[in-house]
């Protein structure tokens, strides 16, 4: 198989821009189709009028993750409230390890808050922890360190406190 064959046939992670608000029902309908996705969010507590109220609401609101060969663009494209598959000119595929250190955020009991991008600072690994063996930037907010997590391709990331002595430079 030629270069060209691999990219339209070997699945890969491709960040998917959404109309705002329409994560859900895009998920929804990309599923119907089968096709394998990853719509991260966060547990947030909303108040109302009369009481409060645990609600998911998107990671990153706009946008959600497919994993597919580039051949099956045509069925995500065309799905309602979908905008594109983010590229510059044609789809790019989104570094490996980056949905895998999403993942990783989301499955361990820890806090972690949203955070805006960063140029890209010292990159750093976690060395113990929970998070042990995920790459992101050090970064220093209020005298704290926050380990960063880019997700390079639509400008977001995930941040979470963490000690210094649990990483080291890559």
């Amino acid at each position: 198989m030629s270069t060209d064959d691999e990219k339209l046939h070997i699945p890969k992670w491709y960040a998917v821009h959404i109309k705002c608000h329409h994560e859900r029902k895009v998920a929804t309908l990309l599923e119907g189709k089968g096709i394998e996705l990853f719509l991260p969010t966060r547990r947030v507590k909303s108040q109302w009028k009369d009481r409060k109220k645990l609600i998911d609401f998107p990671l990153f609101p706009g946008y959600l993750f497919v994993h597919i060969p580039l051949l099956e663009k045509k069925k995500v494209i065309q799905t309602p409230s979908v905008v594109k598959i983010v590229g510059t000119r044609e789809p790019q595929p989104l570094p490996d390890g980056e949905i895998d250190a999403v993942r990783r955020f989301m499955e361990v009991d820890i806090q972690f808050d949203p955070y805006p991008y960063l140029i890209p600072g010292k990159p750093v690994e976690v060395i113990r922890g929970p998070l042990k063996g995920v790459i992101g930037i050090l970064a220093e907010r209020r005298g704290q360190h926050r380990l960063v997590i880019n997700v390079e391709l639509i400008n977001n990331s995930l941040a979470t406190e963490i000690d210094a002595m649990d990483v080291q430079p890559v």
